[in-house]
């Protein structure tokens, strides 16, 4: 049976013409944040520049650089917001950080590389903490208000590297945050948009990982984190495939994020057929 015919130098020379204004979309994303609206190309574009970086294994840090890249077009697409100037959140405010955060391996890897940097954390005390945390329930956890493992003081030790699941739910109302805290019940007065966005976001960092054949699953942030601050090669085990987080506790993914991700797993692998 006779092999896939090698493409002609005009299919080629398409390919890469493709290939590059893709990618000249992905960049731009960077600068301005999601265009809106969000084209397919945009988006395809917006992967691509993601998995280029996950693939970039001469960067020890490829998989936390690929992370920062979706959390810097999240900043810059909810910085444009026209409620951006209505936000209320602010050093000090902490009452979403009592919840579940939801989280991808990158952006663990990510928070790890930032930790490791800062000698004004405590990493031992907050392995300690994931680990307190962890072995409870999500229902315990939300009942008794069990603070995240990098709060410290009252404030996020990581805040410039906190993951997505964090920067994407932005309040308009510190007083209706405060009392879904303090009742444990209420309205969160969050911007659809921007959790919306980080969804996209999130959905392409996964894509891409999926794309490479990494395992491209969410994960409970103290689970995850109690992996990666006791396993040193973690990210590098797994950019070479090893699924490292097999003990974390997974998150559900909801059902339209699981079709994004598969479809646009797909259209990038395709790419480099």
């Amino acid at each position: 049976m006779a092999g896939p015919t090698a493409p002609s130098p005009t299919e080629l020379k398409e390919h890469l013409r493709i290939m590059r204004e893709l990618r000249q979309q992905g960049q731009a994303a960077m600068t301005w944040g999601l265009p809106n609206p969000a084209t397919e190309a945009a988006v395809l574009g917006m992967g691509l520049v993601m998995r280029d970086r996950l693939a970039d294994t001469a960067a020890p840090d490829c998989a936390a650089a690929a992370a920062s890249l979706a959390a810097g077009i999240l900043d810059k697409t909810i910085g444009k917001m026209p409620q951006a100037s209505s936000f209320q959140c602010a050093k000090g405010c902490n009452f979403c950080c009592h919840s579940a955060v939801s989280v991808s391996a990158p952006e663990v890897f990510r928070l790890i590389r930032l930790m490791d940097a800062t000698p004004t954390i405590d990493k031992p005390a907050a392995l300690a903490r994931a680990n307190a945390r962890k072995a409870s329930s999500m229902d315990a956890v939300l009942a008794f208000k069990t603070p995240c493992p990098l709060l410290v003081d009252g404030d996020c030790g990581v805040y410039a590297e906190r993951p997505m699941g964090c920067r994407q739910f932005v309040s308009t109302n510190l007083a209706g945050c405060q009392a879904a805290f303090e009742n444990g019940s209420g309205e969160l007065p969050f911007v659809p948009a921007a959790a919306n966005a980080g969804l996209v976001l999130r959905s392409l960092l996964l894509s891409a990982s999926a794309s490479l054949g990494l395992k491209a699953s969410t994960y409970e942030l103290s689970s995850a984190l109690s992996i990666a601050l006791a396993e040193p090669d973690a990210e590098a085990r797994w950019l070479g495939g090893e699924d490292v987080f097999a003990a974390a506790r997974e998150t559900p993914q909801p059902p339209n994020m699981q079709g994004s991700v598969q479809r646009w797993s797909q259209m990038l692998a395709g790419l480099f057929v």
